[in-house]
């Protein structure tokens, strides 16, 4: 998460960080998005978080928890759940109720196939 910006920033989705952020991977850090203004009025910025393929497993189960846990700050905090540490990705998803809803998943991977 990005150092040194407002706590607001901390109640963003990992998924929602490209429309503010860019990351930098020679510094290995989250820089502020500049505000791009055409004609006095501000533009929206577009970004994006790869989608994962389910046959990559972990990665994939990891970007299910990264799409709906709300401010982690660590890999062990996202594998817990109802003071509950699981002791993986998959497990957690599925203490989360996110596996068995595979129609909301496949509607949140079209969706996402339709806006890249």
């Amino acid at each position: 998460m990005p150092d040194g910006l407002s706590p607001a920033v901390r109640e963003l989705l990992y998924s929602d960080m490209p429309k503010y952020f860019t990351w930098v991977q020679s510094q290995r850090k989250w820089n502020r998005r500049a505000d791009v203004v055409h004609a006095g009025c501000a533009l929206k910025q577009l970004g994006r978080v790869n989608a994962v393929h389910p046959s990559l497993g972990v990665l994939y189960y990891l970007r299910l928890l990264l799409k709906c846990v709300e401010r982690p700050q660590s890999f062990l905090e996202l594998r817990t759940y109802e003071n509950t540490v699981h002791p993986s990705y998959r497990l957690a998803c599925a203490a989360r109720g996110i596996l068995f809803d595979n129609v909301g998943v496949w509607k949140d991977i079209m969706d996402e196939a339709v806006r890249d």
